[in-house]
């Protein structure tokens, strides 16, 4: 399964090694700059999502160096090209495990987990389920946990004769 912190992973990687190569600084060896790393990509991620550009400050890894490292929206998504080969991949495996339905029969996508608020996401769905619409939630972080608590309350609440 490909989700999120597969993307956190890219933006991390990506840091990480221009961190070291361009500055001399190596986040690997000190938990505080790690997590401070990992704190800052989440953010680029989020920003992305809706700017063409975000950066890192340096300083944040190595006082008194005011350097910027940027990033694009275009750079992350093609570093993310192999995740999304993975996801087209399996969306394929799909279909070819159930014969009787077609990509062009499905209607809606239901759009789960914060990592479909990204571009590229929403426009690989739209080229692989051209007739879909897709549905986004308010909350996509949270379609998976109101769905699980709605399962079990029905769970709980229905009479035993009807259970599987």
């Amino acid at each position: 399964m490909i989700g999120g912190r597969d993307f956190d992973r890219l933006l991390i990687d990506y840091f990480t090694d221009r961190l070291l190569n361009e500055f001399n600084i190596d986040v690997t060896k000190d938990q505080k700059k790690k997590y401070r790393l990992y704190s800052e990509c989440l953010k680029i991620k989020h920003n992305l999502s809706t700017s063409l550009e975000d950066r890192i400050d340096v300083d944040d890894f190595c006082p008194d160096n005011d350097n910027l490292i940027p990033i694009t929206r275009q750079i992350f998504e093609d570093k993310a090209q192999s995740l999304l080969f993975k996801i087209r991949s399996s969306i394929t495996a799909v279909f070819k495990d159930v014969p009787d339905c077609r990509i062009d029969q499905i209607s809606k996508v239901l759009l789960v987990g914060g990592g479909c608020r990204m571009p590229m996401i929403k426009s690989l769905l739209k080229s692989k389920f051209p007739n879909a619409s897709l549905c986004c939630e308010e909350q996509p972080e949270e379609v998976v946990a109101t769905g699980a608590a709605m399962y079990a309350y029905h769970l709980k609440t229905e009479p035993i004769r009807y259970r599987l």
